[in-house]
């Protein structure tokens, strides 16, 4: 029995050709890409101009409750660039007389809506007090929310822009 040697050898020819020719070129995609979206800037990113000027977001009087006993807080601030200044004020400090804390505020701003703020309170009594806080701004920039972070017995302290 005679073997054929040629067809197993013109297979393995034909199959060689096939697949060493490129196919036709593939057509370009027709979608549009999605332009990236851009990260938000880091706090030390913030341009100056951000947090000064007309963009005093800070700036004012704020008055709310105390939550402790719902005297009368305020808190009135300076914005400059990004520092802050100004003093705080409670109405009542129980039977103390002439009631209340009194004192001066100092802190950062660390973004359009949130900074950090450092008060030396005092009373006439001589007793003393430091707290620290951070601060946010919400409801269109008419409410200043400060959560205290040196003390854990104190609640949020919700302020309105007077």
């Amino acid at each position: 029995m005679k073997h054929n040697f040629y067809l197993p050898l013109f297979i393995l020819l034909l199959s060689i050709l096939a697949c060493a020719f490129p196919a036709s070129t593939p057509a370009a995609p027709t979608l549009t890409p999605i332009p990236p979206t851009p990260n938000p800037p880091l706090p030390s990113q913030i341009p100056a101009t951000a947090t000064s000027g007309a963009v005093s977001l800070f700036t004012g009087t704020w008055i709310g409750p105390d939550p402790d006993d719902g005297s009368v807080m305020t808190l009135t601030l300076v914005q400059t660039g990004s520092t802050l200044e100004g003093r705080y004020s409670d109405s009542y400090s129980g039977n103390i007389t002439p009631p209340g804390y009194d004192g001066t505020v100092t802190g950062s701003v660390l973004s359009p809506t949130t900074a950090q703020v450092t008060m030396n309170l005092s009373r006439h009594d001589g007793q003393n007090i430091v707290l620290q806080a951070n601060l946010a701004l919400s409801g269109q920039d008419n409410i200043l929310t400060a959560t205290v972070t040196s003390l854990t017995d104190v609640g949020l302290w919700v302020l309105t822009r007077e």
